[in-house]
């Protein structure tokens, strides 16, 4: 029921429940409803109140599954209330056993990792390292997806482009990062690679945007195609007159 509670977002109903389970159960079922208890406050921004309910189940005795579960959501916990050192160390750890979470917990290492501008290439490294291992197809993407976030934020637009092509192009897409991918590219000295991925974009989003005319009006530059470089920027002009990058 606490489930059905959460599924139709009647999420205080769903807690209560939980917690109730959780008092009047015991073992593994009590643990399990905490845990549930947990998870819902931690996906409702209540990350403080979940905390001590999930240390408690990290070292659990009554199910395996249960203690890695909350372990890993512990992490998560930390980084949410600006504990990343404990966060980090956590996941290193986490990574260690090789259990369920182990790949999710080398990820999201990493990343961490990567909000720090003294180690972008620690990070780096790490995410070339989970690719290198990783033999599910669509996991290997969404590695390569975080990793060229990663770059991209931190202005490493060399190794952003190299990922962009390890993510590909659907992808890139549903997070609406194909002209981000496109700008890492050119940044890149890639004209070539910037193109193709404005190309996909404009497949994808018909109407032109300022940003996109810009963009496109750089590539065609770098390209050494003068008349589709002017072509770009007179649409900029005269569609978007306003528009501070006119």
């Amino acid at each position: 029921l606490a489930e059905c509670y959460e599924r139709l977002e009647r999420d205080k109903e769903a807690r209560a429940l939980y917690k109730k389970v959780s008092l009047l159960a015991k073992g593994e079922r009590a643990a399990a409803a905490k845990l549930r208890l947990a998870i819902s406050l931690l996906e409702n921004n209540e990350a403080a109140q979940a905390l001590p309910i999930l240390d408690t189940l990290s070292v659990n005795r009554d199910s395996k599954d249960i203690r890695e579960a909350a372990q890993y959501r512990l992490a998560v916990c930390y980084e949410a209330v600006n504990r990343p050192r404990d966060a980090e160390a956590l996941y290193k750890y986490i990574a260690s056993q090789k259990g369920k979470y182990a790949a999710h917990a080398r990820l999201a290492q990493a990343t961490l990792i990567a909000k720090t501008a003294s180690r972008h290439e620690e990070a780096e490294k790490l995410y070339r390292e989970i690719l290198a291992a990783e033999t599910n197809p669509d996991r290997k993407k969404e590695v390569a997806l975080a990793a060229f976030s990663g770059a991209y934020r931190s202005a490493r637009y060399p190794e952003a482009a190299s990922f962009a092509k390890e993510v590909g192009e659907k992808l890139l897409a549903k997070h609406a990062l194909l002209l981000p991918a496109s700008w890492a590219a050119l940044r890149a000295n890639r004209p070539d690679e910037a193109r193709i991925w404005l190309s996909a974009d404009k497949v994808v989003n018909a109407a032109a945007t300022p940003g996109r005319l810009v963009l496109e009006g750089a590539v065609f530059t770098a390209l050494g195609n003068e008349i589709g470089a002017i072509t770009a920027y007179e649409r900029l002009l005269s569609e978007f007159p306003n528009d501070p990058q006119a």
